[in-house]
């Protein structure tokens, strides 16, 4: 049952995510370009991992009964970028030999116009499986569906053909790609991740949290989906005499988490985070207000894996294995916990180079 739920959850998610289309468009990319390409969805997503764990410091006790188990919701903003630009090297495809030649030729007005046939012929030929420096320039993986990633040749050898003396040299020359953005941005401000979690404790004033699930959910517009993630929140204080390093009834910690969140065998993002928290509850232990307040480092990476298909005849689909950090470094994050009965919500936000927020529902003891 809870997986059904979660894979309902997961499926709103694919919507916006688009991953089959993203599978499609990156093959036709390469290297830097694919970076540039995946830029702002791999740190938004990449920052939802490390996002939401605590919603308080534990109790510098050894011993406490301190346990959550529910729902949470997060989201993590993209950044501004929406269109990328990268250079790198290819091999001319068929279909981009065609429009380069009818480019080429059109502009050449000294190839007489019943040889221009002939010669765009040939020259598409000639110029299959040529090696030219390009540049990719256009939308993101979150940017518009409309626009296209264009190919503007830099530089690239001269080539000549019998029907023409001319020298024909492609660079300057663009080409349009079928790779579009996702449209994301156009949707949402950022990729919204919802996964289950629960935290136990107290023991010698520590806190552990789990998030995900075992195995792999199967996942209409994603594929096989595996998330699991653990996070571990200290209170120092507990080694300490006092019963907390901070007045007023404020307890402190030390926070460090891991998370891996993988979507079918293309896509596998890690995100770690290390930080302090304070938090002071008001109330009684069943009707409360929780606020509370962190800082620390975090960071994420993406394991792209795919075929570059070349399209070149005889030339077959090349494996690429691309890493890639998320923009992520420093981060700022508070929030309120507001407890009725055995129920707890959460409610923060998130300050970094991916600002966002997280929702959490949770049953508690």
């Amino acid at each position: 049952m809870k997986k059904s739920i979660l894979s309902t959850l997961l499926a709103t998610v694919s919507a916006s995510f688009a991953a089959g289309d993203l599978n499609s468009d990156i093959q036709q990319l390469t290297g830097d370009a694919t970076k540039g390409y995946m830029a702002p969805l791999t740190s938004a997503v990449g920052a939802d991992l490390n996002a939401g764990y605590f919603n308080h410091s534990p109790k510098p006790e050894l011993w406490g009964i301190d346990f959550q188990v529910g729902m949470n919701f997060v989201w993590s903003n993209f950044t501004d970028t929406k269109t990328f630009a990268a250079d790198g090297n290819i091999s001319i495809s068929e279909s981009m030999a065609d429009a380069l030649a009818e480019q080429m030729v059109a502009s050449e007005a000294s190839i007489p116009s019943n040889l221009r046939e002939a010669a765009r012929a040939q020259l598409a030929q000639k110029l299959v499986g040529q090696k030219v420096g390009v540049r990719f320039q256009g939308p993101t993986a979150v940017g518009s569906t409309t626009d296209k990633v264009n190919l503007i040749v830099t530089s690239s050898p001269s080539v000549t053909v019998p029907s023409t003396t001319v020298a024909f040299d492609a660079t300057g020359y663009s080409v349009p790609t079928e790779v579009s953005g996702t449209g994301i941005d156009d949707i949402l401000p950022g990729i919204p991740l919802p996964y289950p979690q629960f935290n136990i404790g107290t023991v010698a004033g520590t806190q552990i949290a789990f998030r995900g699930f075992p195995g792999s959910l199967p996942v209409d517009g994603l594929g096989d989906v595996s998330f699991w993630g653990i996070g571990i929140n200290h209170n120092p204080g507990y080694w300490n005499d006092k019963e907390n390093y901070i007045p007023y009834g404020i307890n402190s910690s030390v926070t460090m988490t891991y998370t891996q969140f993988s979507i079918g065998d293309n896509f596998n993002w890690s995100g770690w985070s290390l930080g302090v928290m304070a938090s002071r509850r008001v109330g009684f232990r069943f009707l409360n207000l929780t606020p509370y307040a962190g800082l620390g480092m975090e960071g994420s990476t993406l394991e792209l894996k795919y075929q570059y298909d070349a399209g070149v005849p005889g030339v077959p689909p090349v494996d690429i294995s691309i890493e890639q950090e998320g923009d992520a470094f420093l981060y700022m994050n508070g929030g309120l916990g507001l407890r009725l009965g055995i129920f707890n919500f959460d409610f923060g936000g998130r300050y970094s180079a991916n600002p966002g927020g997280n929702i959490g529902v949770t049953l508690a003891i």
